[in-house]
């Protein structure tokens, strides 16, 4: 499934909101991750105007009502929308009569096509993700990126290191599935990467596994948040073992 990850308290809504555009536009479940410090944090937020907001991606065709023969009660289908899918044109007047059509290994070449359809479905949502972009040089020693409500100490963490003179630049991920399209190719831009994370290093194996890249992981599983020192001390280190 989709995954976007908001940044801060004020964020939440427009990541929300686009969560429920991508549903909408793409027809597939979204998971919008937030965390006890977005929730317990404030921030002061400006309440946007709705024409001020990007027009929704629902596209032109209604939802349309209709009775639904087969379970006795209404149903919400969106018509006109999307083409059928190819698989189900192959299975029995029985078969479409189920709920789920992944939920029963009555035909397992079904299941296997319908998995890769949605599969093949969610990633074809990056392409309308923006590109990820990040505070600091295109290329250099160290490349910091994170994700979720770790985004204030980290920024402050990288900004504090760049006016020391340190080689640094931020990428903070919004988008954790998929990833934006250009994230292969800033990751591999820089000699080092530091995934500081309030877990066990969740995102940095996903990194490593997805795009080959040599990252490494800073954790704190302590029921704290980062400080600014936890991180900018990190952030030397890893930069003092480059150089060595």
């Amino acid at each position: 499934m989709a995954v976007i990850a908001a940044q801060s308290p004020p964020d939440c809504f427009m990541a929300a909101y686009e969560a429920f555009q991508i549903a909408v536009k793409y027809m597939t479940p979204v998971i919008l991750l937030t965390d006890g410090y977005l929730g317990n944090g404030a921030e002061p937020w400006r309440i946007p105007n709705v024409e001020d907001l990007p027009p929704s991606r629902c596209g032109t065709q209604p939802i349309r009502r209709r009775s639904s023969r087969i379970c006795g009660t209404r149903s919400w289908r969106a018509r006109g929308r999307f083409p059928a899918r190819p698989a189900w044109r192959t299975v029995s007047a029985a078969w479409r009569r189920r709920t789920s059509p992944a939920r029963s290994a009555t035909i397992p070449p079904t299941i296997s096509l319908m998995c890769e359809l949605r599969a093949r479905k969610v990633a074809g949502i990056v392409e309308s993700l923006p590109e990820q972009t990040v505070m600091g040089p295109d290329s250099g020693e160290l490349l910091v990126v994170s994700w979720g409500g770790t985004y204030g100490a980290v920024r402050t963490a990288v900004e504090r290191a760049q006016r020391r003179g340190l080689s640094v630049a931020h990428a903070h991920l919004r988008y954790l599935n998929p990833f934006p399209r250009n994230l292969g190719t800033l990751l591999r831009s820089y000699k080092k990467i530091l995934v500081p994370e309030l877990n066990l290093g969740q995102l940095k194996m996903v990194l490593r596994a997805h795009y080959l890249v040599d990252a490494h992981g800073y954790g704190k599983i302590q029921g704290r948040p980062f400080t600014v020192a936890e991180v900018f001390a990190a952030i030397e280190k890893m930069i003092a073992e480059s150089r060595l």
